[in-house]
């Protein structure tokens, strides 16, 4: 196949030497026409060219991302019921505020109230055992129940005390009972802790004394007749004993009662202290025949074996605890989450099958929003940084949000992929989940620095440029933040420098700046 350069020579050939000199004529003609053209085309274009002048000016600036979605609650929670059952009581209505571990409504059948009642029976049967060696292992360290001498019946450091031995009885010599028969008559006017006197027989002296007990039920006296005792605790001096008698007279504001008869003395009693478990005696802070007073620390003794009983208890306790909240689970829902009860499904007396959403529950007060991140975006989003959340239903208003999660996995979509954001709302004023909303991701800011509008910014290779008005020429700039309007000016310009810049160089034009740049 021929060319159009081997056309062209083999028709000149055939021409005669003046033909070819006309030919030469037209092709330079048609040559220099042709230049003449796209000479006037180009001074016309730079004739045509309109400058704008600009101040450099120091202002904020912030780099963003943009991008939309839908609010939707922070939490939310669809709560199901677990067996056939019937709805005994619904604690709350559409609307209500509820807390997590609230009691939403309770169920039952036959069946599992039966098995209900006999795990709480067990859970509590555990626990009063548990309190039980608890309180026994509180009893090894021993205080004396009253004052009077301790009598010790074992004192061995280091030795064990058998269960159910004595180890003390404390009894106090320095006070004496008297129980005195009164008449039927006049024991409604005698009181526990009434001053009492005790005219001792032979003496004729009387000693004060206090009633400790008065009886409650009669007994029979000479010729058929009645009496009550009263108890009557008086000191002894030192030369009182279980031989001597006296006669009682309780003295109170309702009068003067004598007793019908004399009565004897008695000691009064002392208190014996035993263990129900063995024990090893480790401290003893008395001696044998010590006066104590009550409440003092008289001996402290210790247990392994009652220790290892109250852990396996406590594991016991444990293992029926659960047993009976599981238990109690199939017949109680509760909420999960702490926020407002959205809908409500069932009324008291339904019955429900299992698996069937019974409440739905959001919380609404803390609200976010899921947008879509291209992938080339991604890379510059982390948990964190603040965004600024705008909606058409309250467009005077703008939301701060804060980015706390960034998707991992990407979504393929028409050549590219976008991750999932999560913004979380810091207010939530007049918003309600299902609103569509813009976000605004800040990726970077400053504020007063110098600024240029993006239109007065070149780059000519890897260098930005700006045409300085001043003198007309290019000045090379380091440049920061690259907004969608302005860009940061670090160095190569001052506060207030000119600068000016093309209104349209036309879209085959390259050198300015591209929106498509932000410096980062």
């Amino acid at each position: 196949m021929k060319t159009g350069f081997q056309n062209i020579t083999k028709r000149i050939k055939k021409l005669g030497k003046k033909k070819i000199i006309i030919a030469l004529f037209v092709c330079a003609l048609i040559i220099m026409t042709s230049v003449g053209v796209k000479i006037t085309k180009s001074n016309a274009n730079a004739e045509s060219l309109t400058y704008l002048a600009t101040e450099v000016t120091k202002g904020n600036i912030s780099v963003s991302i943009n991008s939309s979605g839908t609010l939707e609650a922070s939490k939310r929670a669809e709560i199901k019921t677990i067996n056939d059952s019937t709805v005994d009581t619904i604690a709350v209505s559409e609307g209500d505020i509820v807390e997590k571990g609230d009691v939403l409504m309770t169920l039952s059948n036959d069946t599992q109230n039966t098995d209900l009642e006999i795990q709480k029976l067990n859970y509590q049967s555990a626990l009063n055992d548990l309190q039980n060696l608890k309180e026994t292992l509180s009893s090894l360290k021993v205080y004396a129940p009253i004052s009077g001498n301790a009598h010790l019946s074992f004192s061995s450091i280091g030795g064990t005390l058998g269960n159910g031995s004595t180890f003390a009885e404390i009894t106090n010599g320095n006070k004496m009972e008297m129980s005195a028969p009164f008449n039927p008559a006049v024991i409604k006017s005698i009181s526990v802790g009434d001053p009492a006197q005790v005219l001792l027989t032979g003496y004729y002296q009387n000693i004060s004394g206090i009633v400790t007990e008065v009886g409650t039920t009669a007994k029979p006296y000479a010729e058929g007749a009645l009496y009550y005792e009263v108890t009557i605790e008086i000191e002894n001096p030192g030369a009182l004993t279980e031989s001597d008698t006296g006669t009682a007279t309780v003295k109170n504001n309702s009068g003067s009662f004598v007793a019908i008869d004399t009565a004897s003395l008695s000691s009064k009693a002392g208190s014996t202290i035993r263990f129900d478990t063995s024990a090893q005696l480790d401290k003893l802070h008395i001696s044998h025949g010590d006066y104590v007073n009550k409440g003092d620390l008289i001996a402290e003794f210790s247990s392994d074996s009652l220790e290892s009983q109250i852990l396996n208890q406590e594991i016991a306790v444990t293992q029926k605890e659960l047993q009976y909240n599981q238990e109690l689970e199939n017949s109680i829902l509760q909420s999960p989450i702490s926020g407002t009860v959205l809908s409500v499904n069932f009324q008291e007396g339904d019955s429900v099958e299992n698996n069937e959403t019974a409440f739905v529950i959001s919380d609404i007060d803390v609200l976010q929003v899921i947008v879509p991140i291209d992938e080339y975006d991604i890379q510059n989003v982390f948990e964190g940084q603040t965004a600024v959340v705008t909606t058409q239903a309250y467009p005077d208003k703008k939301y701060t949000a804060e980015v706390i999660k960034v998707g991992l996995e990407g979504v393929a979509s028409s050549g590219v992929s976008t991750f999932d954001v999560t913004l979380s709302l810091k207010t939530n004023d007049g918003l309600r989940p299902g609103m569509n909303v813009n976000a605004e991701i800040i990726l970077d800011s400053k504020e007063n620095v110098l600024l240029l509008p993006i239109e007065a910014v070149s780059k000519r290779g890897p260098q930005y440029v700006a045409l300085k008005k001043e003198n007309s020429e290019y000045v090379e700039l380091s440049v920061g933040l690259i907004s969608d309007s302005f860009v940061e000016i670090i160095e190569g310009l001052q506060e207030g420098d000119i600068v000016q810049y093309a209104a349209d160089l036309g879209s085959g034009t390259t050198d300015q700046l591209s929106n498509s740049q932000p410096l980062i």
